[in-house]
């Protein structure tokens, strides 16, 4: 079974998918990477080799979103909290998929 890192991606070049060979939007911040490859492997394919990953890069992405926009404030408006709630259910639920297929 391969295994998959969430790492920082430094550089803003255009990158390739390893696994279907597409080029991705380059940006930098967080990515899907196999332990075998260098290269971030594209949302599309990471959706179907390691969901719970991916679900768990939207959970991070929407907290930063949330953070960068709602700093500061005393408490985030009813929108944010719902979107990180949803994002957190979507992990919830992938890891619970994930446990049930191993059984």
């Amino acid at each position: 079974m391969e295994s998959y890192t969430i790492r920082y991606v430094e550089n803003d070049g255009d990158t390739v998918c390893p696994r279907c060979g597409k080029c991705t939007v380059p940006h930098c911040g967080l990515g899907l990477f196999s332990d075998e490859d260098e290269e971030p492997i594209c949302r599309r394919c990471g959706a179907e080799c390691a969901p719970a990953m991916i679900a768990l890069l939207d959970l991070a992405f929407t907290a930063e979103r949330v953070g960068k926009s709602c700093h500061r404030l005393l408490t985030p408006p009813m929108e944010s909290l719902l979107d990180l709630a949803h994002a957190a259910e979507k992990y919830s639920h992938s890891k619970a998929a994930q446990r049930g297929a191993r059984l």
